[in-house]
């Protein structure tokens, strides 16, 4: 092979890439020198005088231990019933405010109520527009000349 030609080995290859990668970092190492690194006071400073600069100092913030026990203890249901409350209307949250417990169970009953009603008349419309459905086919069907019927009497139509 021509020396142009050249395979490298995987160890070469990788020795290379290495080799390019640091060539943007070793100018700027050259450029901005790092203070801390084999840093070498001289003689005459004492063990102990020179301190690297410190650690940026941890957020001062802490939250109190009542709240953290309170934030640990809200699980993602209480969450949204939360964010459901927040949602109402001001007039609804103040109207809810003024009733007592005693009215808010009787709330409570006509919502379940009223809902299970809604789900009862849904049913109860369904069956009668089923019902309407199937008899308007029966007319329907009798009109052309066609008895639906025929199978329960038994005869030829």
């Amino acid at each position: 092979m021509a020396p142009e030609e050249r395979r490298y080995t995987a160890a070469e290859w990788l020795d290379i890439q290495g080799q390019y990668r640091e060539q943007p970092k070793r100018g700027v190492r050259a450029m901005f020198p790092d203070p801390n690194e084999e840093c070498d006071l001289g003689p005459f400073i004492p063990t102990g005088g020179y301190r690297p600069p410190r650690a940026p100092p941890e957020p001062s913030f802490k939250m109190h231990a009542h709240l953290e026990a309170w934030f640990s203890s809200v699980s993602a249901e209480d969450v949204k019933q939360l964010e459901a409350i927040l949602k109402l209307r001001p007039e609804t949250v103040a109207w809810i405010a003024e009733k007592n417990p005693r009215e808010l169970k009787s709330l409570d009953g006509a919502v379940e109520f009223v809902t299970s009603s809604r789900t009862a008349a849904k049913v109860l419309a369904w069956c009668f527009v089923t019902a309407a459905t199937a008899f308007d086919l029966v007319v329907t069907a009798a009109k052309n000349g066609i008895d639906l019927f025929q199978i329960v009497r038994g005869g030829k139509g």
